[in-house]
């Protein structure tokens, strides 16, 4: 009996041996494995393999055997995919992010770009931007400095009104103050003065047009307030959402107008031609309207014919049936159904309100 016991633990401590010589095997495994892995390039890493493939046949592994050991590895541990080659274009670094599997650590993304150099060039580029700000903020300084002494010299001497569009248009651009300017006369046609700050702004007589059929001229969203427009021509001009609160566009020629979601509380529309303008959504609130044109004939290019249309009130926000009463022809404009049953018109606009 007492041979039979002293067998069975001699056998269990081999088991045992055995068990423990396996799994430093394994472990030694997973080094050389880890250490193929870590490498992102496709082709040292498939050399690398193979030299091991040959150390495992001189311990009586299989090529075979070995490839399918480390398939299985990897399945739990993946690689990283080749850096790209075109490492300057953000894009190629986007895609080269997307392919990481999940399981990757931060780690070897950061190992990896340390290895190509990544992080230092990125490092480098941040300092070199911020000591470089100074300088760049003292240029662009002087730059507007210029552009203000060319739109100035360009106003007192009367120039023509392309070269006093592109400087307006670059300081706007570059959030310049525009208040006060006065542009008086001048054709500015075309021009883009969208969220622009012109208060107190004046462009008495001067034409703020189309320069192509769909270059019309744009103040969206600009701040207008107690700017003079007195006489100018703006048909088709784009007034929408634009502070125009205390404005003067009396006599103003504002065919075919946009004035959706305007502020024109107080301003002087006084004797100005409207047909066609748009108002919806717009704040009338003690606006003008005395002696403004409501309706008339324009020239229609689609058809090269003249056609009858009118301003558009539907949706407009605050207008009395007293300020529409003191304009002229305001019985063929179009208003919302309870303005028109103050007006005592009918209920339903005419069918060239759709448009």
């Amino acid at each position: 009996m007492s041979t039979d016991k002293s067998k069975q633990q001699n056998s269990s401590q081999v088991d045992k041996h055995l068990h423990l010589q396996e799994i430093s095997e394994v472990k030694e495994l997973r080094k050389k494995f880890l250490v193929i892995t870590e490498i992102s390039d496709p082709l040292t890493r498939e050399y690398q393999f193979a030299l091991l493939e040959k150390e495992a046949e001189k311990v009586g592994l299989s090529t075979e055997t070995y490839r399918r050991l480390y398939e299985t590895y990897i399945c739990n541990h993946k690689f990283i995919p080749q850096y790209p080659p075109k490492w300057w274009i953000l894009k190629e670094w986007v895609e080269w992010g997307s392919k990481f599997p999940k399981a990757v650590l931060f780690k070897k993304i950061l190992i990896t770009a340390l290895e190509k150099g990544v992080i230092i060039s990125l490092i480098f580029a941040v300092f070199k931007y911020y000591w470089e700000a100074p300088q760049r903020e003292k240029q662009a300084n002087f730059q507007t400095l210029q552009v203000w002494l060319m739109v100035n010299s360009a106003i007192e001497q009367k120039a023509t009104g392309v070269s006093i569009i592109i400087g307006l248009e670059h300081l706007n651009k570059n959030g310049e103050m525009l208040r006060d300017l006065k542009l008086d006369g001048f054709d500015l046609s075309g021009i883009n003065f969208q969220n622009a700050q012109l208060a107190n702004a004046s462009f008495k007589g001067s034409i703020l047009e189309c320069k192509r059929e769909k270059e019309c001229s744009n103040f969206k969203k600009a701040n207008l307030y107690q700017s003079n427009f007195y006489d100018a021509h703006l048909s088709k001009i784009d007034f929408r959402e634009t502070n125009l609160i205390d404005a003067n566009l009396q006599k103003a020629y504002l065919e075919q107008a946009k004035f959706q979601n305007a502020y024109l509380y107080e301003a002087n529309l006084e004797e100005a031609e409207l047909k066609g303008a748009k108002f919806q959504g717009a704040d009338l609130e003690k606006t003008n309207l005395k002696d403004a044109i409501m309706c008339g004939d324009v020239f229609d290019q689609a058809t090269s014919s003249k056609k009858y249309i009118c301003a558009n009130f539907i949706g407009a926000k605050n207008l009395t049936a007293e300020q529409v009463k003191s304009a002229k022809n305001w019985e063929k404009a179009c208003y919302d159904r309870e303005l028109r049953i103050k007006l005592n018109l009918p209920p339903e606009n005419p069918d060239y309100c759709q448009n």
